[in-house]
């Protein structure tokens, strides 16, 4: 049943690339052939996935597990970039910014932009200025897709929480270049203990959220569901 979820990913990300022309997507489905390394990420602080479908993140206090890419693969051109992870938390930290969809850093000028999600809200960063935090309902124990949207033309962020935006209509000001093409995702914070699943990562050039790729998504989900329950 697997399949049903690598082809919606892929009919996805399709609508993606036709639109934008990119170097991307990357696809994570943490399966066999889709999982971190294959896309040129490595593991940092014993991160490790099995190839079954879902990353069990299972942090403890004063660790960062964490993929990260250093600009040895192709990178994004633009204008616009963006990225989604679909995670599922079993145990929130008391420290709100320990679970973290995208970090871009841009290492030769010392500057980055950080997007962490915590027990009812999400953070929105650049260097050690905190942009946004809104409220989010994510306390129910289900999976939630936390997305970003970077224009690096104008250097403005967007966040989404599960396909609606939070925060400023038009987004956030993080004054960074960020074409190096250097990104982690996970907990690269070293703060306390949590647990969640990560089911995918996707990063890739154009905006989010697409209609038809918010369709094929909730198809994705349905048949998630069915085989969950059969």
């Amino acid at each position: 049943m697997k399949i049903f979820k690598f082809m919606v990913l892929i009919l996805c990300l399709a609508m993606f690339v036709g639109s934008a022309q990119g170097v991307y997507p990357i696809g994570i489905t943490f399966d066999t052939g889709d999982m971190p390394p294959d896309y040129g990420l490595i593991s940092n602080g014993g991160a490790y996935a099995d190839g079954s479908g879902v990353w069990d993140h299972d942090v403890a206090a004063l660790a960062t597990h964490f993929w990260r890419e250093m600009g040895s693969a192709p990178g994004y051109t633009g204008p616009v970039t963006y990225g989604y992870a679909e995670i599922t938390v079993e145990t929130f930290s008391a420290y709100e910014m320990d679970v973290c969809p995208i970090w871009l850093v841009d290492m030769d000028n010392g500057i980055n932009m950080t997007f962490m999600v915590g027990a009812g809200r999400m953070f929105l960063q650049t260097g050690a200025t905190v942009l946004n935090r809104p409220p989010i309902n994510n306390l129910d124990g289900q999976k939630h897709t936390y997305a970003w949207e970077l224009n690096l033309d104008t250097k403005m962020v967007k966040i989404f929480f599960d396909g609606v935006q939070q925060g400023i209509e038009g987004g956030y000001y993080v004054g960074a270049t960020l074409t190096e093409n250097e990104y982690f995702f996970g907990d690269p914070t070293g703060g306390e203990a949590h647990h969640e699943y990560w089911d995918t990562w996707v990063m890739g050039e154009g905006v989010y959220p697409e209609p038809a790729t918010i369709c094929l998504l909730g198809l994705g989900g349905l048949l998630l569901r069915r085989r969950k329950i059969s």
